[in-house]
């Protein structure tokens, strides 16, 4: 049978072969993730400059909305005007 030191001992090389061999995962881990965080990093970068992008796009719409309907406000006074015109100058 064996003691309680033999015990002990054989424990604690066992958790610290584990714990060695489990960092070296961990590290072999860390190492080919560093890629797809790079990737992900790269992705979000990405977005938000797509963001800024789209906000400035949908900015200059707004703004050319706007210069459409005074353009058609002026197409229908004009045209108004000019019906205007041409029934007075019937009825004269």
């Amino acid at each position: 049978m064996q003691s309680a030191r033999e015990i002990l001992v054989g424990w604690s090389m066992a958790s610290w072969s584990w714990l060695l061999f489990s960092n070296a995962d961990s590290l072999n881990m860390e190492h080919s993730l560093q890629p797809e965080l790079k990737v992900q990093m790269e992705l979000s970068q990405h977005e938000k400059e797509c963001a800024i992008r789209y906000e400035m796009v949908n900015d200059k719409l707004a703004a050319l909305d706007k210069r459409l309907w005074r353009l058609e406000a002026m197409v229908m006074f004009s045209t108004l005007s000019i019906i205007a015109l041409v029934v007075s100058i019937t009825l004269k």
